[in-house]
C-alpha cells in the first residue's frame, strides 16, 4: 500500500500521470511547477501562485475539498498522482462543477509538468 492510501484512501477524483525518464525523486520534486508559461497561466486562472515545487497542503474546513499529490521516482519513471475529496456533500456538489472545466487543463499541467522533468 502506498502512503497516498494512508492519507486519503476514498476519493471522488483520481488522476495518475507517468513519464519514463531517470530522474530522482528529489530532481522531481525540485522542478518548478510553474516554469511552463501555459502551466503558469492555468495555475494563475485557478487562483494559485506556485513558484516553486509542487509541495504543498491544505486543511480541511466544511465546504472545501483536501488534496493529496504522490510523486514517485524509481530511476526508469516518474509518476504523479492526485486525490481529492470532498470535505461534504456541498463542496462536492461545487468540486464536480469546477472539475468539469478543471480537469482536462489539471491532466495537462501534470503531463507537461512531466516532460519537463523528463527533459
Amino acid at each position: 500500500m502506498a502512503l497516498i492510501d494512508d492519507v486519503l484512501p476514498d476519493f471522488d477524483v483520481h488522476e495518475v500521470h507517468a513519464i519514463a525518464c531517470a530522474r530522482s525523486l528529489d530532481e522531481a520534486l525540485a522542478t518548478t511547477v510553474a516554469a511552463d508559461p501555459l502551466v503558469r497561466a492555468l495555475l494563475r486562472l485557478c487562483g494559485l501562485r506556485i513558484r516553486g515545487g509542487v509541495t504543498s497542503f491544505a486543511e480541511a474546513r466544511p465546504g472545501t475539498v483536501r488534496m493529496v499529490a504522490n510523486v514517485v521516482a524509481d530511476g526508469r519513471r516518474v509518476s504523479t498522482e492526485t486525490r481529492v475529496a470532498a470535505v461534504d456533500e456541498a463542496a462536492r456538489r461545487t468540486f464536480g462543477r469546477y472539475w468539469l472545466f478543471v480537469g482536462p487543463f489539471s491532466a495537462l499541467i501534470r503531463r507537461r509538468w512531466l516532460k519537463r522533468i523528463a527533459a
